[in-house]
């Protein structure tokens, strides 16, 4: 029923690999490599692909200096420790299990390891999630170095976009449409509640986040 199709110019599929650049998603590689193996294809690795960090990771959670009433368990534990080795992941957290904690010390190990002039990006659905994630950020960092007002950025309607902040919070509504050159600093994008993201609107995101070596996605559902 699509005007498109009816016209015959869209077949109905989409495509994970555009036609018109060439590109498909960096998960898809494995799943490229197998095909034109079994077609008898060959096959050349561009070494750009693999995208170190220059410093290694060695932040861990008791670095974080957390307050006493709040103690890790041992899934968000693994939800760490899987976010640092994989770079590209979905946290499967369900609701009331402190997904937020997990969201902040993932967060911190990555700004421990990037460049001062590089950037983090963490995207939700909603603006109470925007103020709520940053509120919790500054109870978690209440007894430690780290101050979240030289840290964090918010942007939602009427905020400014663009800071000297090296993280910024922000629905995924009021950045999906700036240019490239908005997503060219950020190394990481952390998406909350990535459920509820609309779909053209979140490839949109991630595909102008060119630079982003970690993509992890946390959901309390993938229902």
């Amino acid at each position: 029923f699509m005007p498109s199709f009816r016209a015959g110019y869209f077949d109905g599929y989409i495509k994970l690999i555009n036609i018109k650049t060439g590109l498909c998603p960096k998960g898809l590689v494995p799943e490229v490599i197998k095909y034109c193996l079994d077609s008898e294809y060959s096959v050349k690795l561009d070494p750009l692909i693999v995208q170190p960090l220059k410093s290694k990771i060695d932040f861990q959670i008791s670095d974080l200096q957390l307050p006493s009433e709040f103690e890790i368990r041992d899934y968000q534990q693994a939800a760490f420790d899987r976010a640092k080795e994989k770079k590209r992941q979905i946290i499967l957290s369900s609701t009331g299990s402190g997904k937020s904690l997990i969201v902040y010390s993932t967060m911190r190990a990555i700004q421990s390891a990037i460049e001062p002039d590089e950037k983090i990006l963490i995207v939700v659905p909603t603006i109470n999630l925007v103020t709520q994630l940053y509120a919790d950020f500054e109870d978690y960092s209440r007894e430690s170095d780290y101050c979240v007002r030289d840290n964090v950025h918010k942007i939602f309607g009427g905020q400014k976009k663009y800071s000297e902040c090296q993280v910024i919070i922000s629905t995924w509504q009021s950045i999906f449409e700036e240019p490239l050159a908005f997503f060219e600093k950020f190394r990481a994008v952390l998406a909350d509640e990535v459920h509820t993201f609309d779909a053209k609107s979140c490839t949109s995101i991630m595909d102008k986040c060119e630079n982003a070596l970690f993509r992890i996605g946390y959901t309390g559902t993938l229902a």
